[in-house]
């Protein structure tokens, strides 16, 4: 099948996988139900949301720089927030304390793209640090959305997709304002579960009305205990 796998050019000019005209599906799509029955993403102003984004992607930038050249101090853009030098401080701090710095010549890249055939359906992902057996996914959200499972549910299904992917070890490492952790994803029958939900989901549209999908949902995270918390 992957000879009728076609790589697009997104509007980010990023490549993403089509099968048969069909994109392949992604943590963000098959998530997009949870912003749409979260009543806290709701009350969240669009200008704090974008701003989140933009530190985000300073965070990121700054770690994988990092990690390209570890001897050398990042260059960190002007103005930055001081939460967002100290999640990337702390992030850093992390690596240099744990010794990771013996495995800089494991590492192979980031922001690569994976894709893997599950049940019939093309599932993709970029991942952020690529090493040669393991996955670290990067995360700078606020300490507030580490109570919330909605949240947390949706980062877990980002990483069962990125392991599903690249058939590879798991790493989440979360830097907010407080302290950084760092925690190896194990995927779980309960998460499959829920991932061949959202799945079905994408691929009966027509068939599944927001309340209906909503109340799903909500039956099961009444189950769902995040064994993965950080």
């Amino acid at each position: 099948m992957k000879e009728e796998i076609e790589l697009r050019e997104s509007e980010s000019g990023l490549e993403w996988p089509y099968y048969k005209g069909q994109k392949a599906l992604s943590a963000s799509t098959l998530t997009q139900i949870f912003r749409e029955i979260d009543e806290e993403w709701k009350k969240i102003p669009e200008y704090i949301i974008l701003k989140a984004a933009k530190n985000g992607n300073l965070f990121h930038s700054a770690i994988q720089e990092f990690l390209l050249a570890p001897n050398k101090a990042p260059k960190l853009p002007s103005p930055i927030s001081l939460n967002t030098q100290k999640k990337i401080q702390g992030a850093i701090d992390f690596f240099q304390r744990n010794d990771i710095s013996v495995n800089f010549r494991h590492f192979l890249g980031s922001e690569k793209l994976h894709y893997f055939f599950y049940q019939g359906e093309l599932l993709a992902t970029y991942v952020d640090l690529e090493f040669t057996n393991y996955i670290i996914e990067l995360k700078s959200n606020s300490s507030k959305m580490r109570g919330n499972n909605l949240n947390y549910l949706k980062f877990q299904i980002q990483l069962l997709i990125q392991h599903l992917c690249t058939k590879k070890r798991i790493y989440l490492l979360w830097s907010d304002e407080k302290e950084t952790t760092f925690r190896k994803f194990q995927p779980t029958k309960e998460l499959l579960k829920i991932l061949d939900t959202l799945i079905g989901f994408a691929k009966n549209k027509e068939e599944y009305p927001l309340l209906t999908k909503k109340n799903i949902i909500e039956k099961l995270l009444e189950n769902y205990s995040p064994t993965n918390k950080v």
